[in-house]
C-alpha cells in the first residue's frame, strides 16, 4: 500500500514538472533537480519536456517569434521595396534615355527632312534656270537655236515644273521664241504666250485655253484643231495660219484687234463664240475732284 503511495506521488510529481513552464522552476529542474535524479526516472525527462516547452511554446516565445517574424517580414518588404524602387529608377533612366535618342533621332530626320528639301529646292532652281536658258537662247538669225526638238520639250517640262505645287500657276512664256517649234497636242492652257513668237509652228491639237496670247505673233502657223477657249489673242498675228477652219473652240475667245485673218475666218471663228472686247478707257468724270 506504502509502495502504491509512493508511486502515485512520483506520478504527480512528475506531471507538475512537466506542466510547470515557469522560467526559474524550468531551469532548476533541468540544471539543478535533474542532476539528483536517476538514469530512467521519468521526472528527468519530464523536466525536459517542460525546457522544450519553455523555449518553443511558451506565450513569450511564440510572441518574440511572431515578433522576429514580422520584424524580418519587414525587413523583406523594405528590401523589396527598395529593389522595386531601384527598378522603377532604372526604367524611368531608360525611357529618359529613349525619348533623348528618339528626340536626337527626329532632330536628325528635321535636319536631313530639311537638306532634302534644300537639295530639292536647289534642283528645282537649277533645272529651271537651264530650261529657261533652252527657252529664250536664240540662233544667231533670230530663230530657233539648234535643237528645235530640244526646246519644244523644253516648254512642256517648264510648265510642269511651274506647276508642281499648283496645277493653276499661271506661267510666264511671254515674248518667247518658238519659231518653227512643234508644239503637237501639247498643254498650254493658262500660260502667258504674250508678245511670243509662235511663227510656222505645228500647233496641231494644242490646248491655248485659258492663255494669254496677246500681241503674240502664229503667223504660217498649224492651228488645225487647236483649243483656243477662253484665251485672249487682242492685236495677236494670225497671218496666213492654216486650217484655222478646222479648229471649232473659239468660245469667249477675244479677239480684238487681231490681225491676218481673212474675212471669211473672221466670220467662222465669232461663229464658234470669239468676242472682240477692246480696253475701255476710264470715263473722265472718274477723275474729276468735287
Amino acid at each position: 500500500m506504502q509502495k502504491n503511495d509512493e508511486e502515485r506521488l512520483d506520478i504527480l510529481e512528475t506531471r507538475l514538472i512537466e506542466q510547470d513552464h515557469r522560467l526559474l522552476h524550468v531551469l532548476n529542474n533541468f540544471f539543478i533537480q535533474r542532476r539528483d535524479w536517476p538514469k530512467g526516472d521519468p521526472r528527468r525527462t519530464a523536466a525536459f519536456k517542460a525546457l522544450l516547452h519553455r523555449l518553443f511554446f511558451s506565450p513569450s516565445t511564440v510572441a518574440t517569434a511572431g515578433s522576429l517574424i514580422a520584424v524580418a517580414s519587414l525587413i523583406v518588404l523594405f528590401q523589396q521595396n527598395a529593389i522595386l524602387f531601384d527598378q522603377n529608377q532604372l526604367i524611368s533612366d531608360q525611357n529618359h534615355f529613349f525619348q533623348e535618342q528618339i528626340s536626337k533621332q527626329s532632330a536628325q530626320l528635321e535636319i536631313q527632312k530639311q537638306q532634302i528639301e534644300d537639295q530639292n529646292e536647289q534642283w528645282i532652281s537649277q533645272r529651271r534656270s537651264q530650261l529657261l536658258d533652252i527657252l529664250y537662247e536664240d540662233g544667231p538669225d533670230g530663230n530657233l537655236a539648234k535643237n528645235i526638238r530640244a526646246k519644244s520639250e523644253a516648254v512642256n517640262a517648264f510648265i510642269k515644273l511651274e506647276r508642281r505645287n499648283d496645277p493653276d500657276t499661271k506661267v510666264d512664256l511671254s515674248q518667247i521664241n518658238l519659231i518653227g517649234a512643234n508644239l503637237t497636242n501639247m498643254d498650254l492652257s493658262n500660260v502667258d504666250l504674250s508678245h511670243a513668237k509662235i511663227q510656222n509652228a505645228n500647233l496641231r491639237g494644242t490646248n491655248f485655253a485659258h492663255s494669254t496670247l496677246e500681241k503674240a505673233s502664229l503667223e504660217g502657223s498649224n492651228l488645225w484643231s487647236s483649243n483656243f477657249n477662253d484665251a485672249s489673242l487682242r492685236g495677236a498675228d494670225l497671218s496666213n495660219t492654216k486650217h484655222i477652219g478646222l479648229t471649232n473652240r473659239w468660245k469667249n475667245t477675244n479677239i480684238y484687234g487681231v490681225i491676218g485673218l481673212t474675212k471669211q475666218n473672221l466670220v467662222w471663228v465669232k461663229r464658234r463664240g470669239a468676242v472682240e472686247i477692246g480696253y475701255r478707257p476710264m470715263p473722265p468724270s472718274m477723275f474729276e475732284i468735287r
